[in-house]
């Protein structure tokens, strides 16, 4: 299996290589097209001053041949007698050459061998050194013609500079090839520390640092990965902590059952004795029940969304003091109810769930002969209902938890076994499906107003 560093290694050669290949291909058909036909333009000139000066002068005209070939021209001399060149200079690789050129250039014309060269794929015409890449033209030395064929010697001219060249190439070409591999891995390297702590986190293990001050994409993703880790913490906390309180509300009433059954087992019970296990039992059914009814409840409203409809508060309400009119009117509780006529756009169910859930609290932390207020109003963006109660209130410290799962406050109000600690986690979760608010106010023993806001428009 390859890894990403190979991959990125190989890659960016690969692409070194194509690059290297597609320019010096750009660059043959650049010299083609536009330097070809100066270069011949400037060997022509300089094989016309060659002539003029040869021809014009009394220089002695094989001395004079061999100072060009010193200075970096190869040459090549045909007279009218033989085709068998005399050569100045660095010597032609090919140094083969059509009679009928020869000729041409003895009749007077000019050879322009170079403009007529076809430079191969890889090799530009100018470095071909062949004799039939020259230019020719007639010369006259001691009054016979002779045909002079001329181009600049590149080993010669070059040849220093083409050393320091290839040195130059090579050592570009390998030190590109070790900061390849040393900068591959200086970006591979975040990539494969995200991949260790991936496999630390599927152990569910959180004990991971990653590089997050870099400011590339890399370094961005370290950072979320990062946020993402310690959120993933925070609800690995909470997971444990939700087993740990679910295991702890079952064991208890489960305790009681097995020591209530354990118990109605002696025949030397009394019968108020065995009705006194027997309600123990039903009691500690019902709060099992009820447990499981919430925390079914809490998973539904996890997984499913709330199914709009025009709903009418005023009815809903009816409904809450109708269904618990047993317990107000037990603890003889004044009810008040400011509720203009009210509909908002929720779940009816859910939104039923949570006035039946707030309104059962008020009633159970609220004093004999107490009253609870329901007021209800309208504004530009919200509908707001209050649910006030003047019973034991809630202490400034817990009022920040009270929405949580199973959080219960030490003292009076973890003295009702039917209180789980669930009701409040489930109001304020549906409140906040229907993009709502929940607020509460409150003093320890003054009582507790709870403010539900639901807008408009979800």
């Amino acid at each position: 299996m390859k890894t990403l560093y190979v991959r990125i290694v190989l890659t960016t050669l690969a692409v070194m290589a194509l690059s290297s290949l597609v320019s010096f291909l750009l660059t043959n058909v650049y010299y083609q097209l536009y330097l070809k036909p100066e270069n011949a333009e400037r060997l022509t000139e300089i094989a016309t001053e060659v002539q003029t000066f040869v021809s014009a002068t009394d220089v002695e005209a094989e001395l004079y041949l061999t100072h060009l070939g010193e200075l970096g021209y190869q040459l090549a001399i045909f007279d009218e007698q033989s085709l068998k060149p005399v050569f100045y200079g660095e010597a032609f690789r090919e140094q083969t050459l059509q009679a009928s050129n020869v000729q041409e250039v003895l009749a007077g014309g000019t050879y322009s061998g170079v403009s007529k060269n076809e430079g191969q794929l890889f090799v530009t015409g100018f470095f071909n050194n062949e004799l039939s890449n020259s230019i020719g033209v007639p010369i006259t030395i001691n009054n016979e013609t002779y045909a002079l064929f001329i181009r600049p010697s590149i080993e010669q001219q070059l040849g220093e500079f083409r050393e320091f060249l290839a040195i130059l190439i090579t050592f570009i070409i390998l030190f590109s090839i070790l900061l390849v591999f040393v900068s591959t891995r200086y970006i591979v390297s975040p990539i494969e520390q995200l991949t260790r702590a991936t496999k630390r986190l599927s152990k569910v293990q959180f004990d991971v640092v990653l590089p997050t001050n870099r400011k590339d994409e890399i370094g961005q993703l370290a950072l979320q990965f990062s946020k993402m880790m310690k959120e993933w913490q925070q609800l690995e906390g909470m997971r444990q902590e939700f087993v740990a309180n679910v295991s702890h509300e079952i064991q208890s009433p489960l305790t009681t059952i097995q020591g209530m059954t354990t118990a109605l087992a002696d025949k030397d019970l009394s019968i108020k004795q065995k009705a006194y296990y027997l309600e123990q039992i039903n009691l500690e059914s019902k709060r099992l029940s009820s447990l499981s009814r919430q925390l079914l409840t809490l998973a539904s409203l996890e997984n499913s969304g709330p199914e709009m409809s025009e709903v009418s508060l005023n009815q809903q309400w009816k409904e809450v003091f109708q269904a618990t009119a047993f317990k107000w009117r037990e603890k003889e509780l004044y009810i008040e109810s400011d509720l203009p006529s009210l509909e908002v756009s929720a779940d009816a169910q859910l939104l039923y769930q949570v006035w039946l859930n707030l309104f059962t609290n008020a009633l159970k932390f609220s004093h004999h002969g107490g009253t609870i207020s329901i007021e209800g109003r309208r504004t530009s963006s919200h509908t707001e209902i209050k649910i006030t109660d003047n019973g034991q209130g809630i202490s400034e410290a817990a009022q920040p938890y009270i929405f949580e799962r199973f959080f219960k406050e030490d003292q009076a109000r973890t003295s009702e076994k039917s209180n789980n600690g669930l009701g409040l986690a489930i109001v304020a979760k549906i409140v906040k499906l229907h993009g709502g608010t929940i607020d509460v106010t409150s003093e320890k023993g003054k009582g507790a107003m709870f403010i539900v806001r639901l807008p408009h428009e979800k």
